[in-house]
């Protein structure tokens, strides 16, 4: 039966409408490559329609055209956030999409801003905006944080690290590696500030999750806008994070000085291909530079051939001292919000979001290819 709409219409997606929106992601994002549409549609239903904690919040918006056809839409993930003692209801906007295909994909995409306008918003954001998605957010009054727009990368070993990026997929994989992993030993003997080492009197621990999550809720408490790291949510994004193969292995440290006081911690992956995804590293105000330290000397010990992570405006100082680091574009982090008081916190640069409080761990933002 044929399905009538009005003309450019917003609407909530529903299960009938997975399917489509999976073959547009295809198309947009993964376009020229065999994508396995079954297994992305299974992801949508699992992660942004049934989302066991969603509360009835309105999830992700599409746009039909006049011919019935999905001519834009953005999935939609309910995160808790906190202003001080405030709860905001966050939403995180992934996979922006315009048909190429549709003629009024333009005008749909206008229409979807306008449903995303910051007057009906708590506090929605995205960290993966493209060039275009930035200029639409901010000439719609959103506005972008400059320093999580930015990944840091630092490099421990870098013959091996560019062997696994050109040769990774090769049926040699392994020998060039070898090859590039003498070659490594050689490198970091002659090259200064490739080997990472730790600051005297500092220890690390392994923790759990669920106190990785009291640290964070603790450490974080001095920032204005931060995650509200409640459990149930924790514990859901952790699990939604660990069924994504590209991660690999997660890791949860502690970090205290020598009397045994607890400094800081941090969470990162370490994939097979040995590229470390640090996703939060919290800390008392004062000892950012050695809870750094000790990660990136873990992270070296661990056989890292590179780290990245998203930067914070309170991990500039740490990093600036860290040799052998640098800095991409990530992708544009937006943010739409109602609240004069949060557009100010923003402004100021008084925020910790990242890691799983963004698209670090959403397998759309780098899997199915």
């Amino acid at each position: 039966m044929e399905r009538r709409v009005s003309s450019l219409a917003v609407s909530v997606l529903t299960p009938d409408d997975v399917d489509e929106v999976s073959a547009l992601y295809a198309n947009v994002f993964r376009s020229g490559k065999a994508v396995r549409l079954e297994e992305v549609s299974t992801y949508i239903r699992e992660v942004f329609l049934d989302h066991p904690l969603s509360g009835g919040r309105e999830g992700s918006l599409l746009c039909r055209d006049s011919q019935g056809v999905i001519a834009a839409a953005v999935l939609v993930l309910p995160m808790t956030l906190r202003f001080g003692e405030d709860i905001l209801s966050g939403r995180l906007l992934c996979c922006l999409m315009k048909n190429p295909k549709s003629l009024e994909a333009n005008a749909a995409i206008y229409r979807l801003c306008l449903a995303l306008h910051p007057r009906s918003q708590d506090f929605s954001f995205t960290d993966t905006a493209a060039p275009r998605s930035v200029d639409i957010f901010r000439s719609g009054g959103g506005e972008m944080l400059p320093f999580q727009t930015m990944n840091w990368r630092r490099v421990f070993r870098p013959l091996a690290f560019v062997a696994g990026q050109r040769f990774g997929t090769y049926v040699f994989a392994p020998v060039f590696n070898l090859i590039a992993n003498f070659g490594d030993v050689f490198v970091r003997k002659v090259v200064s500030g490739l080997r990472a080492l730790p600051v005297p009197g500092f220890r690390t621990a392994d923790i759990e999750v669920e106190s990785f999550r009291q640290i964070a809720l603790q450490m974080t408490s001095r920032h204005a806008i931060r995650p509200d790291w409640n459990s149930d949510e924790f514990a859901w994004l952790v699990s939604s994070a660990l069924s994504n193969p590209l991660l690999g292995e997660m890791r949860v440290r502690s970090v205290s000085n020598q009397a045994g006081k607890l400094i800081g911690a941090y969470l990162y992956f370490l994939s097979d291909r040995h590229i470390a995804r640090v996703f939060h590293v919290v800390h008392e105000e004062e000892h950012g530079c050695e809870v750094m330290k000790a990660l990136f000397a873990e992270l070296d010990g661990a056989g890292a051939y590179l780290a990245t992570g998203m930067a914070q405006a309170d991990l500039l100082v740490p990093l600036s001292q860290e040799p052998r680091l640098s800095y991409r574009f990530r992708g544009g982090f937006c943010v739409l919000s109602k609240h004069a008081k949060v557009i100010d916190a923003l402004r100021r640069n008084d925020v910790y979001l990242g890691g799983f409080y963004s698209e670090s761990w959403n397998r759309p933002a780098m899997d199915f290819n």
